[in-house]
């Protein structure tokens, strides 16, 4: 009678829970997520990555783009790099989707925060280069 607690209003004991003890409290819970998902962790890395980048590329072309002395011609280095540039960042956020979208399939004890932020960080990039592309066809 020493080790139990009684319940107010009830003559149940409440027995106590010793923390120290080997038994069920010690195990994980299988209904509860294990992890982060590997996957979805490199779909965020992917998205952190490309939206600096994409800062960096669109400040870049913005500065190279304002210079009114000379435009900038097709055939010059500075174009193609930040074309090529363009296209290796865009490659890297739609890796980082496809990683994002296997995050959050892969694994049913995984969570999916991680995968959700990476996708949608990366779709975003993809997006946002695809409304740059368009309105620069507009405007020439």
């Amino acid at each position: 009678m020493d080790d139990q607690r009684w319940e107010t209003g009830s003559m149940k004991p409440v027995p106590e829970i010793n923390p120290y003890e080997a038994g069920t409290l010690n195990q994980p819970v299988a209904d509860k997520p294990s992890g982060n998902s590997t996957l979805g962790l490199l779909s965020l890395i992917c998205g952190i990555v490309t939206m600096a980048l994409t800062v960096i590329v669109m400040g870049f072309a913005m500065i190279v783009g304002s210079n009114a002395d000379a435009p900038l011609q097709e055939d010059d280095p500075v174009a193609m790099l930040l074309g090529c540039s363009v296209f290796l960042v865009a490659g890297i956020a739609i890796i980082g989707a496809i990683l994002g979208v296997i995050g959050l399939f892969a694994g049913a004890d995984k969570k999916r925060g991680f995968a959700i932020i990476g996708l949608t960080l990366n779709i975003l990039t993809v997006v946002g280069f695809g409304l740059c592309v368009a309105v620069g066809l507009a405007m020439a």
